[in-house]
């Protein structure tokens, strides 16, 4: 996908209210530690499993990847969604994904799990946008079937014998659970801390806490937003629950009736990433104003501004240690900030005119994976 589809993409989608304007402050690119190759559209969420050694991605072509990071290999391959996939995360006891998608759907599925393609029924199709193009996802070779019009014959000798009964045809892997009323389209999902629980951001302006046994909503916030939520956060207790969005407003909610506690205001444009820090007591943000910015969670006070970006922040995510922060950019700059210091640690740089989307620390903070728009996930070391 060219960055002119991509652009013209997004801006139907409306997943930018600003027309971004690269200024690259780092001409060269930097050299990664690994580059892993297999998705066919861009890369919009990633995870990292809890011992490091997978991967989890999310991307445009609609389906959901596990990696082995010490082959660079794709281990798994989940399809279902009938869009762009946009968020995915882990729960904390490793067996479940969580997906959340512009077909307006959150799914849960088993990790790693086989294939398994079992979509919804696939609503109707919207009218053409202008300049828009979308690839359709690979579809699997299909099994080799069985010549139905060869015939067994029966043994001479024995012709009142019965045949014997084929075998049991083996059971299909189980689909991905498709959770009852998740309403627009979905930017981003998160589980809590107990694993039993999820929540989500979208279009339709709500919040939706997930009961992961039954399915279905425990709670949904339906005004959490002025318009599209792009991202939600949990705090490490499960006790806040924090939002971005296009009001320009980073919100803190209470889950268990959902109320807003408060809100921190100082971002002058779009809230496209927001994530707690691993105590708990900070909570970073990412924005269209090209800043990071950081709040303490007790009294959304901001306490740090980090103005180095050329453009649209995409994504933020802490290393597990607290020290670190990475977000990655628009024009292709993925930087990674010393918390303590406030200041920035090392500049990252994508190749030419490819977008960085998604960004992960890995668990010992080492290494960081970035999703971009050039259907790839680059991995960089961290000195």
């Amino acid at each position: 996908m060219t960055p002119s589809r991509l652009f013209a993409r997004l801006a139907a989608i409306g997943l930018f209210g600003l027309v971004p304007s690269i200024v690259a402050f780092v001409d060269t690119p930097t050299k990664p530690a690994q580059v892993i190759s297999g998705h066919t559209d861009p890369v919009y969420g990633l995870a990292y499993t809890a011992d490091g050694k997978k991967l989890v991605s999310g991307a445009f072509d609609k389906t959901i990847r596990v990696w082995d990071l010490s082959t660079g290999k794709e281990s798994a391959k989940l399809e279902g969604h009938t869009d762009l996939v946009l968020s995915v995360a882990i729960s904390p006891d490793g067996k479940k994904i969580l997906s959340g998608s512009l077909d307006k759907s959150v799914r849960l599925w088993d990790f790693p799990g086989a294939v398994a393609v079992v979509p919804a029924p696939a609503p109707a199709a919207p009218a053409a946008k202008p300049a828009e193009v979308k690839k359709e996802a690979a579809k699997p070779a299909e099994p080799a079937k069985k010549d139905a019009s060869k015939k067994e014959e029966p043994k001479k000798a024995e012709p009142a014998a019965a045949k014997p009964a084929a075998p049991a045809a083996p059971a299909p892997p189980p689909g991905p659970a498709v959770l009852a009323g998740s309403g627009g389209q979905v930017y981003s999902v998160v589980f809590f801390p107990d694993g039993q629980r999820a929540a989500s951001g979208a279009a339709d302006k709500a919040v939706r806490i997930w009961d992961l046994a039954k399915k279905t909503p425990l709670k949904a916030v339906e005004k959490a937003a002025e318009n599209t939520i792009y991202s939600v956060a949990v705090s490490p207790k499960g006790d806040l629950i924090a939002t971005g969005g296009d009001d320009k407003l980073v919100k803190f909610f209470q889950p268990a009736d959902g109320k807003e506690l408060r809100k921190a205001a100082g971002h002058t444009a779009a809230v496209y990433t927001v994530a707690f820090s691993p105590d708990g007591l900070k909570l970073a943000s990412g924005s269209v104003d090209k800043t990071v910015r950081i709040w303490t969670v007790a009294d959304a006070k901001e306490v740090a501004k980090f103005s180095g970006h050329p453009d649209d922040i995409y994504s933020i995510n802490f290393s597990k240690d607290g020290t670190k922060l990475a977000s990655a950019g628009y024009a292709g700059n993925v930087l990674i900030w010393d918390i303590a210091g406030s200041k920035e640690k090392m500049r990252i740089k994508l190749p030419p005119s490819t977008q960085a989307y998604t960004v992960a620390f890995a668990p010992d903070g080492k290494r960081v994976a970035v999703g971009a728009s050039d259907s790839k996930i680059y991995l960089f070391d961290i000195p």
